[in-house]
């Protein structure tokens, strides 16, 4: 009988030791081993997250070190009151211009180097409400356009608006780095996150959807496919994971706000 009180006894100190041990290398702080803190999963899950996140926390801060508070504004005419497609810039938009290249001639663009209107092309995932995050920028080492990877283009957070005055027969269009509640200001619809967090960055797919190496629909540089429909969008993009879809009327906006802003003109001719 005392064999087996002492057999039971060693067995439960046994299990008590295994039980510490797995604690001390699932999450460290148990004291029984040195260094554990820094030698246990939880902390190389954390250092693998660091690692991914490094590309947007580096973004983040770039775009919380570059904000102007500039508000660039154009001024058009409504159809009914002036036919012209020309607009008036207006504000920190008065003096810019930008002129598009032609085989012949180069362009101009005194835009180039305002933040809210640059992007650099990253590789990104997209979580499962949809939102878009960068795991690696155009330069890096394991930055790729090709391949089983989605390319976009990665944009500080805009904030724009319509200021109208239908009874006068025009409007303005407001583009910031910030909110300015006084213009009543909203953030880029791809800023915002599902459950209404306003993100720092967006991300726009830089490529039509080519098919890859894994084959299912990304965007990358190749060949795009051809007669995509609304049903085989939602069908193949979600492929990918739950937060995947195709491109929306959201993209077309996007390309006339920065027509409006840029060029002064809301022709697309």
């Amino acid at each position: 009988a005392k064999a087996s009180e002492t057999a039971a006894t060693t067995s439960k100190t046994d299990a008590a030791s295994s039980a510490i041990a797995a604690e001390s290398y699932a999450v460290g702080g148990t004291g029984t081993r040195d260094g554990e803190n820094n030698d246990n999963s939880k902390y190389y899950s954390e250092q693998a997250k660091q690692s991914v996140n490094v590309a947007e926390n580096a973004f983040i801060n770039w775009c919380a070190l570059h904000r102007t508070g500039k508000v660039y504004s154009t001024k058009f005419y409504y159809f009914s009151a002036n036919t012209t497609s020309a607009g008036i810039k207006m504000d920190a938009n008065e003096n810019l211009s930008a002129s598009p290249s032609t085989d012949s001639t180069e362009g101009t663009d005194d835009y180039e180097n305002i933040p809210v209107f640059q992007w650099w092309h990253c590789n990104y995932k997209r979580d499962d409400d949809g939102y878009a995050r960068p795991y690696s920028l155009e330069g890096d080492t394991d930055y790729k356009n090709t391949g089983n990877v989605d390319v976009g283009s990665l944009n500080m957070t805009f904030y724009w608006a319509v200021e109208d005055h239908l009874a006068d027969g025009y409007y303005i269009l407001h583009v910031s780095d910030t909110p300015h509640p006084e213009l009543s200001l909203v953030p880029w619809v791809d800023a915002v996150k599902q459950d209404g967090t306003v993100m720092p960055y967006y991300i726009v797919s830089s490529y039509a959807s080519v098919v890859a190496p894994d084959t299912y629909l990304r965007s990358i540089h190749g060949q795009p496919v051809y007669n995509q429909s609304y049903q085989n969008m939602i069908t193949a993009y979600p492929k990918k994971g739950t937060g995947y879809h195709g491109a929306g009327a959201c993209r077309n906006t996007f390309g006339y706000i920065f027509l409006a802003i840029k060029y002064g003109t809301k022709n697309v001719q």
